[in-house]
């Protein structure tokens, strides 16, 4: 390809040579001006109308534009000229029918402030403002059963007599001991018991936190495929200090190999 068919160039080629074919082949016909009379040369298949009065003016901000439909039936040159055109008229067809029948009104008296306010009697209202309603259930200061905390609540979501701040508290108090369904009379051990209490488990996953879940004897660490299972040791006996078993001073983290050392029953996989 040579160097002169720049873009240029071909639009100017194609605009003669265009002309040539159209004149040849489908050339221009005249016509009259259906609005201003006036001759003009055809340059669509269904042009009715001259250049000068194919263009209208729109009715809200009187801008001239060409309108894409050619029946000339556009008043607007947007939808936006349109809506604001509308703004603040009130529609054709709801004209004697909205609004016509008297809405039945009624006081009463809000149970809050106690001040009388005037509504519709469909809607049975109970507070004169959104200020009002707010202030129609204020929150209530309340004793925890189980770890002895003050909390505040609103009365509506205590309908039972026991008041728990969280739902590990009442689960706590609500499912131990006899009061279980799965009770069957005292029959676990003292130390199992202990060890499954949701207070030893927080134990010990500060200690692995801590330790960043690695033998601190060993230095060995699960992953890349590798699966060692982990122990909270007390540094200090569980059974003979049972002050130090929930401090994480006296934990420390071990695998299984280094803790079946330190000890001489074998440990599950857990």
């Amino acid at each position: 390809m040579s160097t002169k068919w720049t873009k240029e160039y071909r639009r100017e080629y194609n605009i003669k040579y265009w002309k040539k074919w159209r004149l040849k082949n489908r050339p221009y016909i005249k016509k009259v001006c259906i609005i201003c009379g006036k001759d003009f040369i055809q340059t669509g298949n269904y042009q009715k109308r001259c250049n000068k009065c194919n263009i209208l003016i729109c009715q809200y901000c009187k801008k001239k534009f060409v309108p894409k439909k050619k029946d000339y039936k556009h008043k607007f040159c947007s939808k936006k000229c349109y809506s604001n055109s509308i703004k603040g008229i009130y529609p054709v067809n709801l004209k004697g029918k909205r609004g016509t029948r008297p809405q039945k009104r009624k006081i009463s008296k809000c149970n809050v402030c106690g001040k009388d306010f005037e509504h519709i009697v469909s809607r049975n209202r109970k507070y004169c403002s959104r200020e009002c309603w707010n202030k129609r259930n204020p929150p209530i200061l309340f004793y925890c059963i189980e770890c002895k905390k003050e909390f505040w609540t609103y009365k509506t979501h205590r309908t039972s007599k026991n008041v728990f701040c969280s739902q590990r508290c009442a689960n706590g108090f609500n499912q131990r001991g006899s009061k279980c369904k799965f009770w069957k009379g005292g029959k676990t051990k003292k130390n199992k018991i202990l060890r499954c209490r949701a207070k030893y488990k927080r134990w010990r996953n500060k200690v692995f936190k801590r330790d960043n879940y690695t033998c601190q004897k060993c230095e060995t660490k699960s992953g890349q495929g590798k699966k060692i299972y982990l122990h909270a040791h007390h540094i200090k006996d569980f059974a003979k200090y049972p002050k130090l078993r929930y401090q994480i001073e006296n934990g420390i983290t071990l695998c299984n190999k280094c803790h079946y050392l330190k000890h001489s029953h074998k440990f599950q996989n857990k």
